[in-house]
C-alpha cells in the first residue's frame, strides 16, 4: 500500500529514543540549589525545556522562579548540566523506542525517505549510543546554531530537513513529542502530525 507522504522526520529524545528522564535528572541537580521551588522533573521539563536550546531553557525555567542570573553563569550551568547528561547517558545507556524504530525501518524499506530532527547539540552522540540503524538525513542543535534557524517549538528545523531530503513539508509525516512544536508545524505547514 503506498504511503501518503514521501518522507518521515522524527524528533529524536523522546520519540526515537527515551533520553527525558536522564535529561531531567541533570536539570534537577543543576537547578536545585539555585531556586526555592524544586525543579519538577514531569511539569517543568516540558514546560520550560523540552525541545528548547540549552541557555533558552535554563533562563526561562530561572524566570519561573524570580531568579536572573548573568548570561555566563547561564553558560556555565548549561555546559555543567550537559557534562552530567552525557556521563549519565554513558552510565546508563540509551533506550530506543521499539515502535518508533519499526516504523522508521518500514518507512525505509517502502522507499520514504527518513530524517531526523532534533534540537540536541548531542543528537550524533546519542544515535551512536542507541545504535540506531538510520542513514537519512540529519538536522541537529549544532546545525540550528550555524545556520540560523530558530530553534524548536518554530518550526524551521522540520522545514530545512525537509529541504535537504527533497521533499515539500506537506508531503512529510512528524513524529514530534513537544506540543509546543506540534501547534507551531500543522497550522503554518499542512503536514501530516503525529504526537
Amino acid at each position: 500500500m503506498p504511503q501518503p507522504f514521501l518522507a518521515a522526520i522524527f524528533d529524536l529524545d523522546g520519540v526515537l529514543t527515551d533520553t527525558a528522564d536522564v535529561h531531567a535528572r541533570a536539570w534537577k541537580d543543576m537547578v536545585d540549589p539555585i531556586v526555592s521551588r524544586p525543579f519538577d522533573v514531569v511539569h517543568d521539563y516540558q514546560a520550560y525545556v523540552a525541545g528548547r536550546p540549552r541557555i533558552a531553557g535554563i533562563r526561562d525555567f530561572l524566570k519561573s522562579r524570580d531568579v536572573v542570573l548573568p548570561e555566563d553563569e547561564l553558560h556555565k550551568i548549561g555546559e555543567e548540566k550537559n557534562r552530567r547528561y552525557v556521563a549519565n547517558l554513558a552510565r546508563v545507556g540509551v533506550r530506543v523506542n521499539p515502535e518508533m524504530l519499526a516504523r522508521m525501518e518500514q518507512y525505509t524499506a517502502s522507499g520514504v525517505k527518513i530524517g531526523i530532527a532534533s534540537s540536541s547539540k548531542n543528537a550524533r552522540l546519542v544515535l551512536d549510543m542507541a545504535k540506531l540503524p538510520f542513514t537519512g538525513i540529519l538536522v541537529d542543535g549544532n546545525d540550528v546554531e550555524t545556520l540560523g534557524l530558530a530553534p524548536k517549538p518554530a518550526p524551521d528545523i522540520f522545514i530545512h530537513t525537509a529541504k535537504l531530503l527533497g521533499v515539500p513539508m506537506a508531503q512529510c509525516i512528524i513524529f514530534e513529542d513537544s506540543e509546543a512544536a506540534l501547534q507551531q508545524i500543522a497550522p503554518a505547514h499542512g503536514v501530516l502530525v503525529h504526537f
